[in-house]
């Protein structure tokens, strides 16, 4: 069984050298090809990539695609699936590791439950924000063809969390499905794994942490600006025009959940009214309790602009 690593590369100089030593180090025996994709940033990690990979001399297969201008996380990662030959993907940030035995171990879960479309493991992370990460602590089925649960369990982030990483996913079935990732937003991870759960029936779990995630002064995860509101505009815009039937509640609680946190939490400024124009819309499909949040809130925000 042949596994692709897709691993976008961008200003990482700093980290580049432990995901290389990460994926250099895996015990799988199998075949693994991996692809760095340098998405034109402007230190020097690519050139580091270059040696250790020159340097390198183990089983693995890696490569360097160069785009010739920036296409940020989603069009990196479309040109890695673009280019991959692997029966299954495997997406690592750059700025990430993975334990020795990842791979082997997501492998027997397929050698095991060869129908899967998907496999998922853990996640190390030194943060309580991330408690959804470690999925050992949690009571989850090593194999389900429950498509209700999977749907379910990828809308919420507590289950498994919005991440395309430290996932193990067929190549057969991303393709099938045209599940690439959006290009020209920030947060495509949310907006992936949306219409991913769409698709998923037939999921495994491997039941030990397998990414070493790092959270970055500086990471897109630890701050808010206008491209951020810019881009979940576009995001939840299209997840209010694909609400299906097959789990609509839990569909519309998450769009629900990512809007609470911008405007409740966030200051949105004049892109508050956006929201608050989603959230009106979402109101009648609301379970009880935050339809009538919902409610408080839109009438405050009403009665507030009225006094004024």
């Amino acid at each position: 069984m042949k596994i692709t690593i897709i691993v976008p590369v961008y200003n990482v100089e700093q980290y580049i050298k432990e995901c290389f030593d990460s994926i250099a180090a895996q015990t799988y025996k199998g075949d693994i090809e991996c692809i760095f994709v340098d998405d034109c940033g402007q230190d020097k990690s690519v050139e580091i990539l270059e040696k250790m990979i020159a340097d390198y001399q183990g089983g693995i297969s890696f490569s360097i695609i160069h785009h010739e201008h920036n296409k940020g996380l989603s069009g990196a990662r479309n040109t890695g699936i673009n280019h991959a030959t692997g029966d299954y993907l495997y997406f690592l940030d750059s700025d990430d590791s993975i334990i020795p035995n990842t791979i082997e171990s997501m492998v027997k879960k397929i050698v095991k439950y060869p129908n899967a479309q998907i496999v998922i493991g853990g996640v190390n992370v030194k943060s309580s924000k991330f408690g959804w990460a470690d999925i050992t602590k949690k009571n989850l089925p090593e194999y389900s063809i429950d498509k209700k649960w999977i749907k379910c369990s990828f809308l919420k982030k507590a289950v498994f969390g919005v991440t395309a990483w430290n996932k193990l996913i067929s190549r057969s079935f991303l393709l099938k499905n045209n599940l690439f990732f959006k290009e020209g937003v920030i947060h495509e991870d949310e907006h992936w794994n949306y219409f991913l759960a769409k698709k998923v029936d037939r999921l495994a779990i491997c039941n030990i942490n397998t990414y070493n995630y790092i959270i970055r002064p500086n990471s897109i995860t630890s701050r808010k600006t206008q491209k951020d509101i810019d881009s979940y505009k576009i995001i939840y815009k299209d997840f209010v025009e694909n609400i299906d039937e097959f789990c609509k509640q839990e569909q519309v609680d998450l769009i629900y959940d990512f809007i609470r946190n911008l405007i409740f939490y966030e200051d949105c400024g004049t892109n508050k009214n956006f929201f608050l124009k989603i959230l009106s819309e979402l109101v009648p499909y609301l379970s009880y309790s935050k339809k009538i949040k919902a409610l408080v809130y839109i009438h405050m925000n009403f009665l507030i602009r009225f006094l004024k």
